[in-house]
């Protein structure tokens, strides 16, 4: 017991293991990032699953195509788009339930993903171009914080200053303050002249273009190829961040960290010996998920707006 303590923790502490956590919490942090601006306009989006699963295959599919990762990326944010197209019709113009819409999207998703995938992959997917990490000259040769955060592909990178560049806007433009402001008092907006539906039309196709790219970076940042129902439930996950962060874009980093922590705990555990069942490292990222979840919870985390009631 002593001996994997001391494993785990030599584990904990190395600049690879942390590597491996960045890497693995971007596309829940972007994905989360998109699902937290469509929240703030009282819009509950839990197709996003769907989403990220369908622009997964989008982004293989289009990669082979094109023989570019960045051409594979564009058809997945393109599928992630035009998904929430659809999510958009049905809950703003047909005020359909938007639980049962995005139910219904995951569902969809689920099917035509694998049906596509077996139609134009086959059962033996053989690796497309992807994006490769590179090295920055002079800076990855820091001890400990070159390896840390300087020996990442150029996606992370984009990721990681998307969701940045998200919490400024949402807090510092007036832009934001008016998609914020459609959560908390819709009328009040549209006293001042702005369409209450063009705003939360517009988050939620931004959050759909979030999950496009979340699933661009499943199959083309950590893997080469799509495999049926790779994202494996990281769309629900990433609902439950938005929570736990605040709805608030800049906290989503730190946060995705502890699924990517999870994640990289399961991955890199299996390489050592830590006297822990298989299964359980399977599942680490979940559980630490639903722990701080159940810590946040209980201190007022319902969401200071209107969120998933019937539009009107």
């Amino acid at each position: 017991m002593f001996d994997s303590a001391l494993v785990l923790g030599g584990l904990l502490i190395s600049a690879e293991f942390w590597q491996a956590a960045i890497r693995s919490a971007a596309p829940i942090t972007i994905a989360a990032t998109g699902e937290a601006v469509t929240e703030r306009t009282g819009v509950l989006n839990i197709g996003i699953e769907g989403m990220m699963l369908m622009s997964a295959f989008a982004a293989v599919w289009g990669s082979g195509l094109t023989g570019s990762a960045f051409g594979g990326l564009a058809l997945a944010a393109l599928c992630g788009l035009a998904i929430s197209a659809v999510h958009t019709v049905v809950v703003l113009a047909l005020r359909a339930d938007q639980i049962l819409s995005g139910v219904a999207l995951n569902l969809a998703a689920l099917g035509t993903s694998t049906y596509l995938s077996r139609l134009v992959i086959g059962d033996n997917p053989e690796p497309v171009s992807a994006f490769e990490s590179m090295e920055i000259p002079l800076l990855s040769k820091i001890p400990f914080f070159g390896t840390l955060l300087f020996e990442y592909n150029v996606l992370i990178y984009l990721l990681y200053a998307l969701t940045a560049f998200t919490g400024w806007f949402l807090f510092r433009s007036h832009l934001g303050l008016r998609l914020r402001a459609v959560g908390e008092n819709p009328q009040a907006v549209a006293n001042a002249g702005f369409s209450v539906t063009r705003l939360r039309a517009s988050a939620i196709l931004f959050g759909g273009l979030m999950a496009g790219l979340a699933g661009g970076a499943y199959s083309l940042g950590n893997v080469r190829f799509f495999t049926e129902n790779m994202t494996a439930g990281v769309g629900f996950v990433a609902l439950a961040l938005v929570i736990v962060a605040r709805w608030n874009p800049w906290w989503l980093i730190p946060v995705g960290l502890i699924f990517g922590g999870g994640q990289a705990l399961a991955l890199r555990g299996q390489t050592v010996d830590l006297a822990i069942p298989f299964e359980w490292l399977i599942v680490m990222p979940y559980i630490l998920t639903l722990v701080v979840y159940f810590f946040v919870s209980g201190k007022k985390s319902s969401a200071p707006f209107m969120l998933g009631q019937k539009l009107d």
